[in-house]
């Protein structure tokens, strides 16, 4: 059975020809392959052709990357040390649903034919999402920002309900006004009677 670092070295070089035709060179391959560890990782590098020359900081890359003991296989597109997932690209951009992975990631790191066909899911969601990367658009950026920025707001709202629900289950009526008193928009009709009460029963009501 071949290493996971043989399959690894094996798929970059066939997904290479697919990079450098959108554009891109191959800058650096990494792999850790240590036998029985769940760290076992392999990710390759790639940076603009064109603008080869450009400070570090204001380079374009894509970046290819698998951790199959933690199930992670990804496609990263980036500028300088700002990057995004291609499920962040795709999310914005996107008109149809992600692909499905089709192989086992366990099974594919020793088999290159897998991890190819993997690799090469990504590149054409790349392809079908990506004209606004690929064309150097440089407002992608700040749209990919804010739709980060919405994201984790809604991820913050999301807690701040639930630890409002678990004080007003313990009767920690300076807990939910706290949580909620600023949160009126996001508030639904059972979280407002929830504030309203609590708001009463500080006020000896």
């Amino acid at each position: 059975m071949p290493t996971f670092t043989e399959t690894f070295k094996l798929a970059e070089r066939y997904i290479r020809p697919l990079l450098e035709e959108r554009g891109f060179k191959l800058d650096e391959v990494s792999i850790t392959d240590e036998s029985g560890s769940q760290w076992v990782c392999g990710a390759a590098h790639y940076v603009e052709k064109k603008n080869w020359r450009r400070p570090f900081n204001r380079k374009r890359f894509i970046r290819l990357s698998t951790a199959p003991l933690r199930l992670e296989l990804d496609l990263d597109i980036g500028k300088g040390d700002i990057s995004y997932s291609i499920y962040e690209l795709h999310e914005l951009e996107g008109n149809k649903k992600f692909p499905e992975r089709a192989h086992d990631l366990y099974k594919a790191m020793y088999d290159e034919s897998q991890l190819i066909s993997e690799f090469e899911r990504l590149i054409q969601v790349l392809s079908e999402c990506g004209s606004r990367f690929l064309s150097n658009d440089s407002s992608l950026w700040s749209d990919l920002n804010e739709q980060r920025v919405r994201h984790a707001e809604e991820r913050e709202n999301e807690r701040v309900l639930k630890d409002a629900e678990m004080a007003f289950k313990k009767q920690d009526w300076v807990k939910v006004v706290s949580l909620l008193e600023d949160k009126h928009k996001i508030l639904s009709k059972l979280d407002s009677g929830r504030l309203k009460y609590a708001g009463k029963k500080l006020d000896g009501t």
